[in-house]
């Protein structure tokens, strides 16, 4: 299944919160082409989850945020029904 915009990104601020990444390195562990990265990487620094210091990208609390809301949403859906 392939995967959307939005776990694309969601891969990418994942990687990004472990550690400061170059762009590379998160072309490798997002499984994303050079072109799509950039793409991508260019989205989010706009949109303000990730930022671009020197050659590396490093979250941003609004990432952390969106990463925490993410997580909510996807515990409220995988939750057991009664």
């Amino acid at each position: 299944m392939r995967r959307g915009k939005l776990e694309i990104m969601i891969d990418i601020l994942k990687i990004v919160q472990r550690t400061e990444a170059t762009k590379t390195s998160i072309v490798y562990k997002a499984n994303l082409n050079f072109n799509r990265a950039d793409n991508y990487l260019e989205a989010l620094i706009d949109q303000g989850p990730i930022t671009k210091a020197s050659n590396r990208y490093l979250i941003t609390n609004l990432g952390a945020g969106y990463l925490q809301k993410m997580s909510d949403v996807r515990e409220v859906l995988e939750a057991p029904t009664c």
